[in-house]
């Protein structure tokens, strides 16, 4: 079974309906086009599992990483790969997530490249939430190894396509779990009513919509948004 995916004009005829706006007078599809992308990234911040994808992580020499760009945080590092053209990547030996303090206890000097000389295989991962971007390796590694890591990835906007009064048009696959269509779609009809909310009942319906749009994302949103990965979870 392929994974599934959610295209823009899904989210799109689902606002536009709940609008009642037949042919997106009031509120064209452009317009309802930039909600969606600033809520694909609202979605993001507040629910970063919404937005995970496996990459695979090649490593930079030494104990401190990074991970790429186009990502805002690391979720988890799963385990060694073997290299990065393989689709799947072929798996080695999977990785500990640890505290930095008990590494500091067991293993002093665990980030000398003096002490520990640097290797292809990681052991051991370190990661601090309040720097959801650095994450350490031990034994250091010699700028060889790779790891494939869940990360957090900035969601790419929904370009406007030519046809941009076609809703058909909108046929971009979104870079979001199929399962938070409905908070995206409350997003949407959050900044619609929001638009008009001196019209009466429109600012009721915004507050609604935004309070859908928290709850379809759920309670634990606040708690992943600077969560760091739970030690000795990661490699089974």
């Amino acid at each position: 079974m392929g994974v599934s995916t959610v295209k823009a004009k899904d989210a799109l005829e689902r606002a536009n309906i709940q609008l009642i706006d037949e042919g997106a007078v009031r509120w064209p599809l452009t317009e309802l086009l930039k909600w969606l992308n600033d809520g694909l990234r609202q979605i993001a911040i507040l629910k970063p599992t919404a937005v995970a994808k496996p990459v695979v992580i090649p490593l930079a020499a030494g104990a401190r990483q990074e991970i790429p760009s186009n990502a805002t945080q690391l979720l988890s590092v799963v385990r060694n790969v073997q290299d990065a053209a393989s689709n799947p990547p072929i798996g080695l030996a999977g990785i500990i997530t640890v505290e930095k303090a008990d590494m500091d206890a067991s293993t002093p000097g665990w980030s000398d490249t003096g002490v520990w000389p640097g290797r292809k295989q990681v052991v051991h991962v370190m990661h601090d939430g309040a720097a959801p971007r650095i994450f350490w390796v031990w034994p250091p590694n010699n700028g060889t190894g790779r790891v494939e890591a869940m990360l957090a990835v900035v969601p790419n906007d929904v370009p406007q396509p030519n046809a941009y009064n076609d809703l058909a048009a909108y046929s971009t696959d979104l870079d979001l779990d199929p399962v938070y269509l409905n908070a995206l779609v409350e997003w949407i009809l959050h900044k619609a009513y929001q638009k008009d909310e001196q019209m009466a009942g429109n600012a009721a319906r915004a507050d609604r919509h935004l309070a859908l749009f928290a709850e379809s994302l759920g309670i634990r949103a606040q708690q992943e948004a600077a969560r760091p990965p739970k030690p000795g979870m990661e490699g089974a």
